[in-house]
């Protein structure tokens, strides 16, 4: 059974399928359903879609229609919501909000908690501020694979390995790519639905052409927030020992 809202109730997991999912992106269901189920009953839907004029006009709040809580309509024609506020349990007292350590491993199934003060708000990997995935052209969240729900994430220890060149390949994921860094530091990665890539000043300056070539947004995205740098970090398999001010 799984949290369900902000009270005490429980669910099963096709009740909260049924409750949230015809209205989602079909990407970011499957995504967020696999997830949900991989955690087995830890986290649950807190909030999830906001009609149109509901968004609560006050500071901490995306302006009305800049949610992503809300009705989007993406490249593809489709039209949902892509972001969920999680809740989990608290024994027999009401459901409390996650903490960061709960969705840590939110990357594997190409989701994120990133938004600094907000670790129950989870949405697609690709997808960050509004306004960026606007003037990006609304792309849709591309289809990736899924872990095995039964195998569990392995620490591994990072071993350093040359950055592979681009190939024709990973033109099919140029626009499901931006460019991050962590603020104070050099490092730039290419993060995708997939994961994240360590990239070189050679490579950095390369995939920037190939993204402005394919119409994208080539400008790289510094955030100061830990908990993003700490998944980007595992997602690429280095550790804040790699980081180069």
């Amino acid at each position: 059974m799984y949290p369900d809202s902000y009270g005490t109730n429980r669910i099963t997991l096709d009740q909260m399928k049924a409750k949230h999912a015809a209205k989602m992106h079909p990407e970011f269901a499957r995504r967020f359903f696999a997830y949900i189920e991989a955690k087995g009953g830890l986290l649950g839907v807190g909030g999830g879609w906001r009609a149109t004029g509901s968004q609560p006009d006050k500071s901490g709040f995306a302006p009305e229609g800049q949610s992503f809580h809300q009705d989007q309509t993406f490249a593809s024609g489709t039209v949902g919501y892509s972001a969920v506020d999680l809740v989990t349990g608290n024994g027999s007292a009401k459901h409390k909000a996650p903490a960061w350590a709960d969705t840590e491993d939110a990357g594997r199934w190409g989701l994120h908690t990133f938004i600094n003060g907000e670790p129950w708000h989870i949405q697609c990997n690709e997808m960050r501020g509004w306004s960026t995935w606007r003037n990006a052209g609304r792309p849709d969240p591309h289809t990736i694979a899924l872990p095995d729900r039964l195998t569990p994430a392995t620490p591994s220890t990072p071993t350093p390995t040359p950055t592979p060149t681009p190939t024709e390949e990973d033109d099919n994921m140029l626009n499901a790519t931006s460019l991050w860094r962590p603020k104070g530091y050099s490092n730039v990665f290419a993060v995708t639905p997939d994961g994240a890539r360590h990239l070189g000043a050679e490579t950095t300056e390369d995939l920037k052409r190939r993204l402005i070539a394919a119409g994208q947004n080539p400008k790289v995205i510094v955030s100061d927030h830990p908990q993003e740098l700490k998944s980007v970090l595992a997602l690429a398999g280095l550790t804040t020992a790699d980081l180069v001010k």
